[in-house]
């Protein structure tokens, strides 16, 4: 690992994952940010993954925490995913996201976590910021693009959604037969 544990070991279970998106171009590649940040204070914010093009990066271990919220419950209990290359060609930026998704689902199945809105947030659910920007252009802003992800990482985790199921075609009944399976209601004494 890069930034070996440099903010610190995790105390307890995983919560789940944040999905972040990168202010980086298509340059932004997973070679790029080994250099970042082996170059570059990793105080300044880092994740546990960086998903670009070329290849998926693994910053920190997920035993460790990472500064990639700018908030103590996210850093302490989440693991960090960026989608690379959000700046740059947008085919390429989902390309990347899709991917973003996939690892999304093999950290929570990895950690016994189901997911929803508990587990699967966003950057911007936990300090102000627009990350993750592109993503919410793409599929709405907050709840909506929450909801994207959570629905695409049930789809890899092998269950969708369900569709609603249709109802039963309804089955006439005679007077009689309404008049008895209805609730008695009292009557009025005068």
């Amino acid at each position: 690992m890069i930034t070996k544990g440099i903010a610190g070991r995790r105390n307890g279970k995983v919560k789940g994952v944040v999905i972040h998106n990168d202010a980086g171009s298509n340059a932004a590649n997973t070679a790029f940010y080994r250099g970042y940040v082996t170059n570059n204070n990793a105080a300044n914010g880092f994740a546990h993954w960086y998903v670009a093009s070329d290849d998926i990066l693994q910053m920190e271990d997920e035993a460790n925490m990472a500064w990639h919220t700018a908030n103590a419950d996210g850093n302490a209990n989440f693991i960090g995913i960026e989608a690379c290359q959000s700046m740059g060609n947008l085919a390429q930026f989902l390309n990347n996201e899709k991917r973003a998704i996939k690892l999304a689902a093999e950290v929570l199945k990895r950690h016994g976590l189901q997911p929803n809105t508990s587990t699967v947030r966003l950057h911007n659910t936990f300090s102000y910021t627009a990350c993750p920007h592109r993503s919410q252009e793409q599929h709405g802003a907050g709840n909506a693009t929450q909801a994207y992800f959570i629905n695409e990482i049930k789809k890899q985790m092998g269950g969708s959604t369900p569709a609603p199921s249709k109802p039963e075609p309804s089955k006439h009944k005679t007077h009689d037969q309404t008049v008895a399976a209805s609730p008695e209601i009292g009557r009025a004494h005068v």
